[in-house]
């Protein structure tokens, strides 16, 4: 189901029995999901070369609705150039040489 989310609007969404998830009407791609523990976070969908995927943007309780929007629009904007955000994250936590041990 797709409504124009409003942050009281995300205040408000329950846990149910079942994980679940509600979609932005005014930027797509963009949903919370909402876990039986009542956990809730915001994620982008977004394809790349066809191949479909999803981002966790993060937990509604650090991140804004209005900063999840923007999060939203810059995966989809990178998607729209053929890049896709988590195989950059991926790529990332790679290269990221070992911390030595004291």
């Amino acid at each position: 189901m797709a409504q124009v989310l409003t942050a009281k609007a995300v205040d408000g969404l329950q846990a149910q029995t079942k994980r679940y998830k509600v979609s932005d009407s005014k930027v797509t791609g963009l949903f919370v999901r909402v876990e039986p523990t009542g956990r809730k976070a915001y994620y982008c969908y977004y394809r790349v070369n066809g191949k479909a995927t999803q981002v966790k943007l993060g937990s509604t309780i650090v991140l804004s609705l209005k900063d999840a929007r923007e999060k939203a629009i810059a995966v989809l904007s990178k998607a729209n150039d053929g890049v896709s955000v988590t195989a950059e994250r991926k790529r990332e936590a790679c290269s990221t040489p070992a911390r030595a041990l004291h």
